[in-house]
Formats: C-alpha cells, sequence, structure tokens
C-alpha cells in the first residue's frame, strides 16, 4: 500500500513485482541516515556555537521542509510561503549574527568556531527538513487511508 502509493492492495500491474521488504530496508536506512545526521549534528554543534544560534537555526528545519515539499511531494509553490521562507531565514541570520558585541559568545567559542558550529547545525537543519518530507513521502499511508490501516502507521 505504501509502495505503490494507492488504496488498492491488490493492483495487478504491482503486485507480482511488489517486494516490501526490499522497499522497507532501502528507504528505512535512507530515511533513518538523514535523522541520525540531523541529530548528530546538534551534538557537535553544542560545543562550538551559542545556544541561541543552536536553537535559532535548528527552528529552520520546518521552513526547509517546505522547500523540500515542493520538488518531493508535488505542492505548488507559492509566493506568500516562499516569501515567509526568505523571511524567515533572514530573521535568523539576524539572531545569528546581529549583536554588535565582539566578545567571546555565550559558551565562550570563538567566531570562527561559532561560524563553524552555526554551518554544522545549518547542515543538521537542511537534513532534518529532508527527513520530514521523505518520512511523509515514503513511509505514511496515502491520503484517504481508513483510520484502522492508518494506526499501523502511527509514531
Amino acid at each position: 500500500m505504501v509502495e505503490t502509493r494507492s488504496l488498492d492492495p491488490n493492483k495487478p500491474a504491482v503486485q507480482h513485482r511488489a517486494q516490501p521488504l526490499r522497499y522497507m530496508m532501502r528507504y528505512t536506512a535512507g530515511i533513518t541516515s538523514a535523522l541520525t545526521v540531523a541529530g548528530l549534528s546538534w551534538y557537535i554543534a553544542v560545543s562550538l556555537t551559542t545556544p541561541s544560534d543552536l536553537t535559532a537555526i535548528y527552528n529552520c528545519s520546518a521552513f526547509f521542509a517546505y522547500v523540500f515539499s515542493v520538488p518531493l511531494l508535488k505542492e505548488p509553490l507559492r509566493l506568500d510561503k516562499s516569501v515567509a521562507v526568505l523571511i524567515a531565514i533572514g530573521g535568523v541570520l539576524v539572531v545569528a549574527y546581529g549583536d554588535t558585541d565582539e566578545s567571546e559568545g555565550e559558551s565562550g567559542s570563538s567566531s570562527g568556531g561559532r561560524f563553524f558550529g552555526n554551518i554544522v547545525i545549518g547542515v543538521g537543519s537542511v537534513l532534518y527538513g529532508l527527513y520530514e518530507v521523505l518520512y511523509k513521502r515514503y513511509a505514511c499511508p496515502p491520503e484517504g487511508t481508513s483510520a484502522y490501516r492508518s494506526m499501523v502507521f502511527a509514531n
């Protein structure tokens, strides 16, 4: 059902070649890798950047989820959402680099280490947004699935 993205479990065109175990292993490995690297980036960056930068940048994952949902989920590209994403990312940059104090950051990290930490957590944020979209595309049941069948996919 998830592999064919259809509510008809007896779809004859795909039934003879369906390999659910191979499908689950392949997509589980990819989706889990995106989530693991995203989570690991948070732990790496926590000692390199300030807590405010870490929180602000990692919470951008929702914006990147919208960016990835356009090509992967075939969501329509809307001007208002696109402008909102750009404004939000600009706001995060202001939070991360808008301070005028040239002294050491809150966590005592140097500016070079802070920049590297922000890059690491930025990559993690992008990967977490990708994880959310990949999960919806490849691991969730199709729209219109009964509540009983959807219960199997509850996380």
